[in-house]
């Protein structure tokens, strides 16, 4: 367990008891962290922020409707030590300006509140595409490891220019702890969104001759890794995943065999893109880099702090599956227009690629 009296770091003891507040507390990893930390005693106050109303009434906390991009921020934080920074846009697309200012002016919004509000402990979730997905990565990733995210692709190229602001925020806020944990693509119950689709959905897309094994984390387990955070007085980046990881054959045997076949890198970009425009896809076509080359990072150093997944990826799977997130291919009938879109779709764009080289020969 960290010790935190003993860092020398000139940071604050972690205090016993914590008043937090919760930004993005009606998503999926707000609605688990606000059911955990509801049960825990030595939080003493829990105030969930969202722009959006909760889907049930967590008992132990209250909620505000309210954008973290509104004047009257700090209102809103006074009386917090610890604030959880969840809010943003997970599903940036390319000219989305609400995702940019959301995702990172939002950020920097919520970070200058806390240090005029007396916050000591800010705690936030960014995704481990910040890393990038290259030929070139190492086969395990830690927190030392560069961040250089795909251009373009705007989850990660967020998260990764506030990583680039921290630098500097955290060197003129030397007293506040900031915890950023690098989470695997959330996967579970109620964790709807475009990386459990790519991974695991009905039209879940690989690329021909990549043999990959993905890593997850569970919606519990990154609200289990926020409170432990909280309570133990962790401080700097902590990369998060569950143990072990999923294999499309293991994705296969629960969900059967996807609608599109595996394709080469180049026809699947070229699809994602066409279908972008046409507005039939909600997949960016730079997500291709990181299924042909995945983040796999290590997750040591948040264990050797203390902290315990209680699901393995085997485990998220099966929740997303038995949670309705995920459905059999063959359950999907009332798709099948999606399907045929699909397939029509795809030999327009292999039939334009053969077109195309053949031109270039000649």
């Amino acid at each position: 367990m960290v010790s935190v009296d003993k860092t020398g770091d000139g940071l604050p003891v972690a205090p016993r008891i914590h008043n937090v507040v919760v930004t993005g507390s009606a998503g999926f990893i707000g609605t688990a962290l606000l059911k955990r930390l509801s049960s825990d005693v030595s939080i003493t106050s829990l105030r969930g922020i969202d722009i959006l109303e909760p889907a049930g009434a967590g008992s132990g906390s209250t909620h505000t409707r309210a954008d973290v991009l509104a004047p009257g921020l700090e209102n809103l934080l006074v009386g917090a030590d610890t604030v959880v920074h969840l809010a943003g846009v997970a599903d940036a697309h390319n000219g989305d300006e609400l995702a940019a200012r959301t995702n990172i002016d939002g950020v920097l919004r919520v970070l200058d509140a806390c240090a005029s509000c007396g916050v000591t402990t800010i705690i936030r979730v960014v995704p481990t595409s910040i890393y990038g997905a290259w030929p070139t990565n190492p086969s395990e990733l830690t927190e030392d490891s560069a961040i250089r995210p795909v251009p373009g692709f705007l989850p990660a190229v967020h998260a990764a220019e506030v990583e680039r602001r921290l630098i500097d925020w955290r060197f003129d806020h030397p007293s506040i702890r900031v915890v950023t944990l690098r989470s695997a693509p959330v996967l579970g119950s109620g964790a709807d969104h475009m990386w459990s689709r790519v991974l695991a959905g009905p039209m879940r897309l690989r690329v021909r001759g990549t043999e990959i094994a993905l890593q997850v984390v569970h919606p519990d387990d990154v609200a289990s890794a926020i409170s432990f955070a909280i309570v133990n007085g962790l401080d700097g980046p902590y990369n998060l995943c569950a143990n072990g990881v999923i294999t499309p054959e293991s994705v296969d045997d629960l969900l059967g065999r996807p609608w599109i076949p595996a394709l080469p890198a180049e026809l699947l970009e070229r699809l994602l893109l066409r279908a972008s425009r046409l507005r039939i896809g909600e997949i960016p076509a730079e997500v291709v880099p990181y299924l042909q080359y995945p983040v796999f990072i290590s997750n040591k150093k948040l264990l050797d702090a203390g902290w315990v997944p209680r699901n393995s990826s085997k485990d998220a799977l099966e929740d997303a599956v038995r949670g309705g997130v995920l459905e059999p291919a063959d359950s999907l009938p009332a798709r099948s227009w999606l399907r045929r879109a699909v397939v029509a779709l795809g030999v327009l764009t292999l039939s334009s690629l053969l077109f195309s080289r053949l031109r270039r020969k000649s």
